[in-house]
């Protein structure tokens, strides 16, 4: 099986929920092939983050784009 894997590019994306601001001015590049990793106590949005970067979570500033697809516009 030959995988080349995703790209990942986030610049300045920013979530809140209920209770104010889950991350801020987040940016982020992940080339494909290579591994990343969340890690931090709990708490501190690391799930948030995931879903935000999955087109899961909804942004409210910034620009993601994973493997060329601006999300969430182009996700499906």
């Amino acid at each position: 099986m030959d995988v080349d894997g995703v790209s990942v590019l986030a610049r300045g994306i920013t979530a809140r929920g209920p209770e104010g601001t889950v991350f801020e001015n987040v940016d982020l590049r992940v080339s494909p092939g290579s591994l990343a990793v969340v890690c931090g106590p709990g708490g501190t949005g690391r799930t948030s983050l995931l879903l935000a970067l999955s087109g899961r979570l909804r942004l409210v500033a910034g620009h993601l784009e994973v493997s060329g697809h601006v999300l969430p516009a182009q996700a499906r």
